[in-house]
C-alpha cells in the first residue's frame, strides 16, 4: 500500500537526530529545523526544475536540500548572516578555491592590523579577539569572492563554537585546529552536495545560477521589483518562521551564559542590525504579539503573489502558548489568502530536540515542542 503524504512527513518529522550532512554542519544556525523534513517535503510535493522557496531562510537548510536534489530556489532573510551562510552553503569551490582555503587556514598569519575598538567587538573576549583577527585580516587576500565569503564562514563557525552558550570560552590556543576540522567538515561536505546534486543532473556551476537570495523583510522582498520573475512560479514554500514570543538569538552570540556579543558580524563583515524584535517580528509582550502576527499576515500575504495556484505551504512553528496562538496564527494564514491542509499534515506536536536552554526555562509554555502546518493557496 503507497503511503500517504502525511505518513511519509512522520518519520523525517519524528526524528530526533541532528543537524548534518551535505553543508548543513556549518553553523549552528539559531532554531534550525531538520534536513530529512525538507528532503522529504520536496520529493513529495516537487519535480526536478520547480521552485522552492523560503522566506526566512535562516541557515539554509531549504536551500541546500531543494538545490541538491534538482529543484530552483528563492530564499530571503532580514539576517545578512544568514544570507551570507546560505550562500556559501550552496556555491561549490573550484578545487583551485579548495587548495586556496586549505592553505589559508593552516597558513600561520601575522599579527593582523585590524582594529580592534569595532563597535561589533562588544562584549567579545579579548583573546579570541586577537586570535582571529590575523586570520579575518588576510581573507582579502583569497582570489575570488566565493572564497572569501567561505573563509568568513569558517571563522563565523569557529567563534561560534568558542563563544557561544558557554561558561568558559575556548582558548585562543585552541582556533589553529578548531579552523582546519571545520573545513574539513565543510570541505567533505561540499563534496557530498556536489555528489547529490550530480546524480540529479545539477554541476556544481549550476548552484548559485538555480537560486535566488534577497537581503530584508519577506514582506517587502516578496513584492519588490527583482521577484517579478517568480511570479505565480513557486510550487512549495518549506520554512519555520520566528515564533511568536519565543525568545531566539538570531543576532547575538552570548558569552560566559548570558553577556551577547555581536561580533558575528565583524567577522561578516556585515553591518550589526538592528534589536531583537527587528529579528523575531514582535516583543514577548502583548503589543509586541499584535505586531507579530500582522507582521506574519503581510508577508503571507506578499508570498502569496509568487506562489502557483496549486503550490504548498509547510512550515514549522512553535508557541509560548499554543493554545491560544495556534488558532490565531490559523486565522492569520487564512486572513493572508491561504486553506488550512490538516489531512496533509503529521498528527501531533514535535519535542524540538537539542533546543538551548532559553527555550526551555519556561517549559509549561510549549516553546520547547513545534507543530508543522499545512496550507494552500485561496
Amino acid at each position: 500500500m503507497t503511503p500517504t503524504t502525511s505518513e511519509r512527513l512522520e518519520h523525517p518529522y519524528r526524528s530526533t537526530a541532528y543537524v548534518a550532512g551535505l553543508t548543513h554542519g556549518l553553523y549552528r544556525y539559531p532554531a534550525r529545523f531538520s534536513p530529512g523534513l525538507v528532503a522529504a517535503a520536496v520529493d513529495a510535493f516537487t519535480v526536478r526544475n520547480d521552485v522552492v522557496l523560503d522566506p526566512f531562510v535562516g541557515g539554509g537548510t531549504s536551500a541546500v536540500e531543494s538545490l541538491a536534489r534538482g529543484r530552483r530556489f528563492v530564499g530571503f532573510d532580514l539576517n545578512p548572516l544568514a544570507i551570507l551562510l546560505t550562500q556559501v552553503k550552496t556555491d561549490p569551490l573550484t578545487r583551485a578555491e579548495v587548495r586556496e582555503l586549505q592553505s589559508w587556514v593552516v597558513t600561520a598569519h601575522p599579527q593582523s592590523g585590524l582594529d580592534l575598538t569595532d563597535v561589533r567587538l562588544r562584549n567579545a573576549p579579548a583573546d579570541l579577539v586577537l586570535g582571529l583577527a590575523p586570520y579575518l585580516a588576510s581573507v582579502a587576500n583569497l582570489s575570488t569572492p566565493r572564497a572569501q565569503r567561505a573563509a568568513r564562514a569558517l571563522l563565523l563557525d569557529v567563534a561560534q563554537w568558542a563563544v557561544d552558550g558557554k561558561q568558559a570560552h575556548a582558548p585562543s590556543e585552541a582556533l589553529p585546529g578548531a579552523l582546519l576540522r571545520s573545513f574539513s567538515r565543510f570541505r567533505d561536505g561540499m563534496a557530498e552536495l556536489v555528489e547529490v546534486g550530480a546524480a540529479h543532473g545539477i554541476h556544481p556551476s549550476d548552484f548559485p545560477v538555480r537560486r535566488t537570495l534577497r537581503l530584508g523583510p519577506a514582506e517587502f522582498v516578496a513584492a519588490s521589483r527583482p521577484l517579478n520573475r517568480h511570479v505565480g512560479r513557486v510550487k512549495l514554500v518549506v520554512t519555520s518562521p520566528p515564533y511568536p514570543g519565543v525568545h531566539v538569538l538570531y543576532h547575538r552570540w552570548q558569552v560566559r551564559g548570558r553577556t551577547e556579543t555581536p561580533m558575528a558580524y565583524w567577522l561578516a563583515d556585515a553591518n550589526d542590525g538592528l534589536g531583537p524584535k527587528h529579528y523575531t517580528m514582535g516583543g514577548r509582550s502583548s503589543i509586541g504579539e499584535g505586531a507579530y502576527f500582522a507582521g506574519i499576515r503581510a508577508t503571507w500575504a506578499s508570498v502569496r503573489r509568487l506562489l502557483r495556484d496549486d503550490a504548498l505551504v509547510l512550515q514549522l512553528v512553535a508557541f509560548t502558548d499554543a493554545e491560544a496562538q495556534l488558532p490565531r496564527y490559523l486565522e492569520t494564514l487564512g486572513e493572508a489568502g491561504f486553506s488550512h491542509r490538516p489531512d496533509l499534515e503529521p498528527e501531533g506536536w514535535r519535542d524540538v530536540p537539542n533546543r538551548r536552554w532559553y527555550y526551555r526555562v519556561q517549559p509549561a509554555r510549549g516553546s520547547a515542542t513545534e507543530r508543522l502546518i499545512v496550507h494552500e493557496p485561496n
